[in-house]
């Protein structure tokens, strides 16, 4: 797996970033949760993510970027927006929208290295400040097309930097 340089990667893309770090996601998943290929389909990823930057109704809108890595050594590494909406109680939705570098070996061909990767998820929120949460990714090249086999189910383990 390329994780070293994904991280390598993420780590130069914050560190040129002008706007803080309030959390880390760090997450566990499933290439195609439809098909089995052993243990080819696990996956990891880490994304990072400011202090909200502004509010639409009750909805944060925040900078962050984000690396996916998985077992049959497609990367992918990009940076946009992300939100996070309370749903009551600790409970809150998430999604993001990030265009990146998308680098396949036997994965799906995005016949380009740009993609985009979409991110819509479910969580709660502990008492910590932290939170988990089960998320569903996408990624889909520049024409947008939706292409089957690109799809990541995981479940994230978010780390709050300072507190709500």
């Amino acid at each position: 797996m390329r994780v070293l340089p994904a991280v390598a990667a993420l780590a130069g893309l914050f560190l040129a970033s002008p706007v803080p770090a309030a959390e880390a996601v760090f997450g566990l998943g499933q290439s195609q949760p439809g098909e089995s290929r052993g243990d080819r389909d696990l996956s990891v990823s880490a994304d990072i993510r400011s202090n909200p930057l502004t509010y639409v109704g009750p909805a944060d809108i925040r900078l962050g970027g984000g690396a996916v890595a998985d077992g049959i050594d497609d990367l992918w590494v990009g940076g946009g927006v992300t939100a996070e909406m309370p749903l009551g109680g600790n409970w809150f939705a998430e999604g993001s929208v990030m265009p990146g570098y998308y680098d396949f070996a036997d994965g799906v061909n995005t016949k380009d290295d740009l993609a985009l990767r979409t991110r819509l998820g479910l969580g709660v929120r502990l008492n910590s400040g932290n939170a988990v949460s089960v998320a569903v990714d996408h990624r889909a090249g520049p024409d947008g097309g939706f292409r089957s086999g690109a799809e990541r189910l995981g479940v994230q383990y978010h780390h709050e930097f300072g507190g709500r």
